[in-house]
This record gives C-alpha cells, sequence and structure tokens, in this order.
C-alpha cells in the first residue's frame, strides 16, 4: 500500500478505468456534450465492467469493493467525461442508499437492476421542493436538479417535509424535463423532475441517520473535481510543450508555468484530500468529506481556468476539453451548493 492508501488493486483498478475512458469516451465526449447526449454504448460496457455495483456485496452481483476504488474510477473518468463520471457516481450513491437503508421486500431486484445499467435517479440533496403529506403519505412538487433522470425506472429524493429521502418508482405521478441548455454536466442526464400526489408506503422511506448519504455524495464530488483537475493538466502540459511562440515552445515562458504550476498543485491537493476523505468516510469524520468537497471543487474550476489561459484563443472554442472542463467544473459548485455553505458548516463543526 502506498503512502496515499492504494494497493496494487487500486493501481490496477485505474488503469484499467483510464485505458476504457479513452477507448470509449474520449473521441465522442465533445459531441455528446454539445448535443447533451447520453452514452448509452459505453453506459451498458460501463455495466459490464461492474461500475455500477462497486459498493455492493457480490451476492447481487456487485464488486464489494471499498469507497477508496469508487472514487479511482471516478478520476479517471472524470478526466476524460465529468458528466459520464457524475451518472456513474449517482448509480453507486443510489445503490448503496437502497441497499443500506431501503426497507423495500423487493429491494435486491432494484438493486440488480440497478447494477446491470438501469439508471437510477437521484436528487441533489435537498435541492428540491418535494413536499409531503404526513397525514396521507403523498409527495408533490419538484426537483430542481435530478440525476441520471432520463430513462429511470426508480427516483431517490429527499422530502423536506419528513426529513427524509425516498424511493419512488417512475410512473403516472412522475414527470422527467430532460434540461438540454444546462451550464455544465450535459451529459449526465440531468433534468427536472416533478411528482404529482404519488402515494408512499412507510418502507418506501429510507431508515437513514447522520447524512451518510449527502457524505458520499460530497466524496464522489470531490473525486469528480479532483478528476478535472488532472483532465486539465493532461490537456494544457502537452499543448504548452508543443505550442510554439517567438520561436520556443510557450511552456518556457514564465506566465505559462506559473498557470502550469498552478494546475498540478490543484491535481495532487485535490487527490489528497479526496482520497483522506474516501478513507475516513463512515467513520464519524464529516470534517473529511467536507473539506474535500469544498477545496476539490475549488481548486477544479482554478485549474480550468488557467487551462483555458493556457490553450489561449483554443481554449474558448469547443474544440478543446479545456472549455468543457471549464463548465463542468462551475457545474459541481452549482449542483452540490455553494463552497460557502459547506465552510459555513465547517466552521460550526470546529466551533461547537
Amino acid at each position: 500500500m502506498d503512502w496515499l492508501g492504494l494497493n496494487k488493486d487500486h493501481l490496477l483498478l485505474g488503469k484499467d478505468i483510464a485505458e476504457f475512458a479513452v477507448k470509449e469516451l474520449k473521441e465522442t465526449v465533445l459531441d455528446f456534450d454539445k448535443e447533451s447526449k447520453l452514452f448509452s454504448q459505453p453506459w451498458q460496457k460501463a455495466a459490464q465492467l461492474g461500475l455500477f455495483g462497486i459498493l455492493l456485496p457480490e451476492s447481487l452481483g456487485g464488486a464489494e469493493m471499498d469507497l477508496l476504488s469508487l472514487i479511482v474510477c471516478l478520476e479517471e473518468l472524470s478526466a476524460v467525461s465529468p458528466s459520464f463520471a457524475l451518472a456513474v457516481a449517482g448509480q453507486n450513491v443510489a445503490g448503496y442508499a437502497i441497499h443500506k437503508f431501503c426497507l423495500l421486500p423487493d429491494k435486491e431486484s432494484i438493486l440488480k437492476k440497478i447494477i446491470k445499467g438501469a439508471p437510477c435517479g437521484i436528487s441533489f440533496g435537498d435541492i428540491c421542493n418535494l413536499e409531503c403529506d404526513s397525514f396521507e403519505n403523498q409527495v408533490s412538487g419538484e426537483s430542481s436538479w435530478i440525476l441520471n433522470g432520463e430513462n429511470c425506472q426508480y427516483f431517490l429524493s429527499f422530502g423536506s417535509c419528513r426529513e427524509s429521502w425516498f424511493i419512488l418508482q417512475n410512473d403516472r405521478c412522475c414527470e422527467f424535463r430532460k434540461e438540454e441548455e444546462s451550464l455544465g454536466m450535459r451529459s449526465a442526464g440531468m433534468g427536472k423532475f416533478a411528482v404529482s400526489k404519488a402515494s408512499l408506503k412507510e418502507d418506501q422511506f429510507l431508515q437513514e441517520d447522520g447524512g451518510v448519504i449527502m457524505e458520499l455524495f460530497r466524496v464522489c464530488g470531490a473525486g469528480i473535481a479532483a478528476g478535472i483537475s488532472m483532465g486539465c493538466y493532461e490537456q494544457a502540459v502537452p499543448y504548452a510543450r508543443e505550442r510554439v511562440q517567438f520561436g520556443r515552445p510557450i511552456s518556457k515562458f514564465g506566465m505559462v508555468r506559473q498557470m502550469l504550476s498552478g494546475i498540478e498543485e490543484s491535481r495532487r491537493i485535490g487527490k489528497l484530500l479526496t482520497y483522506d476523505a474516501a478513507i475516513k468516510f463512515g467513520k464519524g469524520d464529516k470534517l473529511a468529506s467536507l473539506v474535500a468537497s469544498t477545496v476539490a471543487r475549488d481548486l477544479a474550476f482554478a485549474a480550468a481556468n488557467y487551462a483555458v489561459q493556457v490553450l489561449g484563443g483554443a481554449g474558448y472554442t469547443k474544440d478543446y476539453q479545456a472549455e468543457m472542463f471549464f463548465r463542468d467544473a462551475k457545474a459541481l459548485e452549482i449542483l452540490f451548493g455553494p463552497p460557502q455553505e459547506e465552510k459555513e458548516l465547517i466552521g460550526k463543526i470546529i466551533s461547537d
């Protein structure tokens, strides 16, 4: 095991997923981003690789790996397509939440479908206006952002009335409206999710305690952010070495070197904090996930900003991934909440 907590299995897994990302995503990622299309074929191949059941037991068809394994996968995927990495993260968070906290008698059947690639929509925590009627157990309202909502069979969302997550089958009471022109993460099947008087049984409410689902979501978000920083590094450094101005590579200019240094700092610091949070997940250290989420997302946006500048005019076009990384890094801030909110939570935990 190395000092980052990675063993040989983690390193081999990272290598395999990096190869998958380059082979299945890299050639089409920019076109799919422009058109807000889902990666249908790569999604099915990801299911065959077991990417949707990384945290689930082998008895269900899952890989039964640790959270660090999932983060390694998300980081490698995000370095090519943050949208695809986010969709994979949502599928794994939904599966973990259902496995750990759901009381439905058919939950094993649901989990097997998720592992095989059936999309499960999941909302971004409390970014929604879904209200529960406590007397009739009916839920109505609209979720501003839901992930993997397109073509999904089940939705996992948060009801502010009971302060509880619940699972809902996609039927005539539900309506998903795809967001065609979102700022970033355009290939993650995101949109708005409306519910009209959907009846819920008691066993559809997840018996979660202590914000574990959001803690897992934060660590995954940090992993995606770390992957964006890595993708910016892989885009900007070769470009700077090859691009010649005034008779020499632009990597020889001091200002460009400072930007490359900023990208490298973002890549390393984001990785360290995210791996630390993954190792500490579920052990009572809520600060680890909050700090990783806040800092890694800030650093990803900084790295993307530097990458766009290193590429110059080309960085502002849709012909390079730098522009996509810039938008996707900003989208992470919106979807997971402003860093200021997380910093306030960090300060509260430290001061109380």
